[in-house]
């Protein structure tokens, strides 16, 4: 049960001085988090649901430096108080605006965070104390894929598979692993301060394969609901400044790595998405960013799959079979770009 109002201002009185509510911005079930003001300034004060959320979260913020994250202001055995990033513009923000530059210099900055998270965490690993990711995914919802479409996953997409989830579950079988955030990755967990993103929300992160946040820039937000489609030369655009940051991106060992744990974090969605193909209700997830339909996403999902062809070619080749069975049943079903990129051009 998350943890009350009351229990959590009682915690921070416990680290701060003249402790006053602003307002609860908790978002989950997870935790609490409430912005408060204390003497001349404000803070935010999570309460996280779990020990180990609260044990991860705060060493991550230890780990990451600034200029990409909120600082860790003080903490305690039942709250963290963070820095307020206050009340601007997400990149989710951006991509539903109408302004196509200001879109693609938030995902550019938002990328660069990533990278810059990928390059300065990069063997801290054990100076740190950081748990390894756990992703919690498992190969089934292939199947289950498999199952809905009548499209038989072959021996060959098997040893795909298998190597797309040993090198996500295994740090140290990848060719560079660090600090890896996963879900604060997604375009609403962030927040745009003086021309940078910084992120936020790390209670799901942890040591993990570099590769899974890179995956983040090509799918587009692998485990997000707030996904629409990506102008191709935006995503490659994106993608490239990342590297920027993190220039062994720019390998093609590593692009390949992408693509193998890029699969393993859509896998979840695709599984929903292609479970309600039928009812095609709308994609619920947060407060009004996703404009996609069930099969919507699904078609997202299915098409990047279906574009894989170097990196896993038997995957790549039972994805677009599915496709193009879905594209037979329901052909009328497109996806949209983000509303910034359609007043673009």
């Amino acid at each position: 049960m998350r943890p009350s109002i009351e229990k959590t201002l009682e915690a921070a009185r416990g680290l701060l001085e003249d402790v006053e509510l602003i307002s609860d911005a908790s978002f989950s079930q997870r935790s609490r988090v409430l912005r408060v003001r204390t003497g001349s300034t404000t803070a935010i004060v999570k309460n996280h649901e779990k020990q180990s959320a609260r044990f991860v979260e705060r060493a991550v913020l230890a780990a990451l430096p600034n200029e990409v994250s909120p600082q860790l202001l003080d903490a305690s055995s039942e709250v963290l108080v963070i820095e307020d990033l206050g009340d601007g513009s997400s990149v989710a923000d951006r991509l539903r605006g109408n302004d196509p530059q200001a879109a693609t210099n938030a995902l550019a900055q938002w990328a660069r965070s990533l990278g810059t998270i990928a390059a300065v965490t990069s063997g801290l690993d054990n100076q740190r104390r950081i748990p390894r990711m756990a992703l919690d995914i498992d190969a089934s919802g292939l199947d289950v894929v498999a199952e809905s479409w009548n499209v038989p996953i072959s021996s060959r997409m098997r040893t795909e598979v298998d190597e797309s989830f040993a090198l996500s579950n295994d740090p140290t079988a990848a060719s560079s692993h660090s600090v890896a955030v996963g879900d604060a990755a997604c375009a609403d967990n962030n927040r745009i301060v003086e021309g940078k993103v910084k992120l936020f929300d790390f209670e799901w992160s942890g040591w993990a394969n570099t590769a899974i946040d890179a995956s983040y820039c090509l799918t587009p937000f692998s485990t997000c609901w707030c996904v629409a489609r990506l102008p191709p030369e935006i995503q490659e655009a994106t993608y490239d400044a990342y590297c920027e940051k993190f220039s062994q991106g720019r390998s093609d060992a590593f692009r390949r790595e992408v693509a193998l744990t890029g699969l393993v974090t859509t896998l979840p969605g695709l599984t929903r998405s292609s479970l309600e193909v039928s009812a095609n209700p709308p994609w619920k997830g947060g407060p009004n960013y996703s404009t996609l339909s069930a099969r919507q996403h699904f078609r997202l999902r299915i098409e990047w799959l279906a574009g894989l062809t170097d990196a896993l070619p038997a995957t790549s080749h039972w994805a677009a079979s599915i496709h193009d069975a879905f594209a037979e049943r329901y052909p009328d079903t497109l996806v949209p770009v983000f509303p910034a990129y359609e007043t673009d051009g």
